[in-house]
């Protein structure tokens, strides 16, 4: 489906439609090109995830934009997966929000990191 934010046209995937408000113009890595980047992917997943959220969720993210994401495993080989958002202008410690692996699997991969820390579930 084809979607304008400001001068932005692109096309986005239809399980991308709740993210279409939430993503600005400036966000956009290639606004010359229709398709999709793989950090724009990743943007537009991770504000469709975010949207279906409480409220709670929502306010706590509404005013960062992701960085990366990072995989952790635990003692027992399960894994979860975790946004790091960058710190916001009146905030000096970054926030985290653990994710569904399809989040993940939209993040390129230069911008996945993996964690050795050990988490209790």
């Amino acid at each position: 489906m084809k979607v304008t934010v400001g001068n932005v046209t692109k096309n986005i995937p239809q399980e991308y439609a709740p993210a279409i408000g939430m993503i600005s113009e400036e966000q956009h890595d290639a606004p010359e090109k229709i398709r999709l980047s793989p950090w724009e992917r990743f943007l537009y997943a991770e504000a469709a995830w975010r949207s279906k959220q409480t409220s709670t969720t929502k306010m706590y993210l509404s005013d960062v934009e992701p960085a990366c994401v990072i995989s952790q495993w635990n003692r027992l080989s399960e894994c979860r997966y975790v946004v790091e958002y960058k710190a916001g202008l009146d905030d000096d410690h970054a926030k985290h929000a653990i994710v569904p692996v399809s989040v993940y699997r939209a993040c390129p991969v230069e911008s996945r990191m993996m964690a050795c820390e050990n988490f209790t579930s």
